[in-house]
């Protein structure tokens, strides 16, 4: 059952592993807001069938549940975090959105010290500041910054996408004691859809989006089907059945697999300045993610 969860989170994230290479592909001829809304109409609607399952569930949930489910996880979490993406891709290399984007982990910590008033000590701070360190190795490859140019624009946004991602486990956590999270993961899909096809209704309309080449048709269906629907529904069966700490170490894999594709895809060649920031963001946060697991595990047997 093990092997198997782990085979089902392996799918998931190697499918997340293409995410940037679409997500690059389709920034050429499609604006970033009508990508995101298309991307989670698609996997919401693959996904719907679950919502009916677990119809009786959703009369759980409450007035709180449903103000957090929209303010942080869908609204915050889920379309700005997405659209500061699929902006941030236009300027930078995909596998370098993929190693920023692995930030996640470390704004947890920071969340958590700021508004849960957990404790960081100095192991942990450290671990940020390497991850940091590796970020910007990784990010301006001849290690000078400029403000005035767009590289730097997509760097700052890339690193602010899971700064948003972040507030998504910690309302996932209080939702999923009453659902599923394939559940979830489709009402939220869903829910960003709608929030932004009525955006984009009232301020452009869809001509962009009914206009788009069948090519790009193609790249938004499968970036719909597989590196959404699937990726997510693969990977959540996946951890149902392995450990916090196993599904932390396999979701290091996801930016591997991106650079390997960028270069097979897109030639682009990571510098010696750019792998030595990668090798340090990701031992970084197997640091981070072996250390709150760990502490998670403890509290969980305290309570």
């Amino acid at each position: 059952m093990k092997n198997k969860g782990i085979m089902y989170a392996l799918i998931g994230i190697f499918l997340w592993g293409f995410s940037p290479i679409l997500m690059k592909a389709l920034s050429t001829s499609m604006p970033p807001t009508e990508i995101v809304f298309a991307r989670y109409l698609i996997g919401g609607i693959i996904l719907m069938p679950f919502i009916f399952i677990e119809k009786d569930k959703l009369k759980t949930l409450n007035v709180k549940d449903y103000f957090l489910m929209f303010f942080f996880f869908i609204l915050l979490a889920t379309i700005i975090s997405n659209i500061i993406a699929q902006i941030a891709i236009i300027y930078i290399d995909a596998s370098v959105l993929m190693l920023l984007l692995g930030l996640e982990p470390l704004f947890i910590v920071i969340l958590s010290t700021l508004f849960l008033k957990e404790k960081m000590n100095g192991k942990m701070a450290l671990l940020i500041l390497l991850a940091l360190l590796g970020s910007y190795l990784v990010a301006f490859k001849d290690l000078s910054i400029s403000t005035d140019n767009a590289h730097f624009i997509g760097v700052m946004l890339a690193i602010a996408t899971p700064f948003f991602w972040a507030f998504g486990p910690f309302v996932g956590k209080q939702l999923l004691k009453k659902l599923e999270s394939t559940t979830l993961i489709a009402i939220r899909f869903l829910l960003a859809s709608l929030i932004l096809g009525i955006f984009i209704f009232l301020t452009r309309g869809f001509d962009k989006l009914t206009s788009i080449s069948r090519d790009s048709l193609i790249l938004l269906l499968l970036f719909g089907v597989f590196q959404t629907a699937l990726a997510y529904a693969f990977f959540y069966k996946g951890l149902k059945s392995i450990k916090a700490s196993t599904a932390g170490m396999i979701l290091l894999l996801i930016p591997i697999i991106t650079i390997i594709l960028d270069f097979l895809i897109n030639k682009v060649v990571f510098t010696v300045t750019q792998t030595i920031g990668t090798l340090i963001i990701l031992v970084a946060l197997y640091y981070i993610i072996k250390i709150e697991t760990k502490q998670q595990a403890e509290i969980e047997a305290y309570v």
